[in-house]
């Protein structure tokens, strides 16, 4: 008995040979099999490979590649924009709120001004009613 390490010993052939031939017809495209009627039998075919030259191949990908590259790179742009737009934003809100280094001397003189302008107005105002 044969193994995969081990090559068939001259007994084996014998036995081998000694086994009438069987002639198997193999479908090929250029020669297709015939059934016991001699009608032919027409081969199986797989979805057909792509033929174009390799050039062509090669240029389709690399405009395909580009199509995308260009998506990507206007989808950046948009991005890029949208985030200016947010930075503004927050820049034009943080300016709205007190900033973190704060003069609480200046910032008290300007309340009190504030305080002392609203309470003459009101007097005004009470002044005249």
């Amino acid at each position: 008995m044969d193994t995969p390490d081990q090559p068939a010993s001259v007994s084996d052939e014998t036995k081998v040979s000694s086994v009438p031939d069987i002639s198997l017809e193999m479908d090929t495209p250029d020669k297709p099999v015939h059934d016991s009627d001699k009608t032919k039998v027409s081969p199986v075919t797989e979805t057909a490979s792509d033929t174009r030259p390799v050039n062509e191949l090669n240029q389709s990908k690399i405009e395909s590649l580009t199509k995308e590259l260009e998506r990507l790179k206007k989808e950046r742009d948009d991005l890029k924009a949208m985030c200016a737009a947010l930075r503004t934003r927050i820049e034009t809100k943080k300016k709205e709120i007190v900033p973190t280094s704060v003069d609480w001397r200046s910032l008290s003189r300007e309340m009190d001004d504030r305080m002392s302008e609203a309470v003459q107005r009101w007097i005004l105002l009470s002044e005249e009613q």
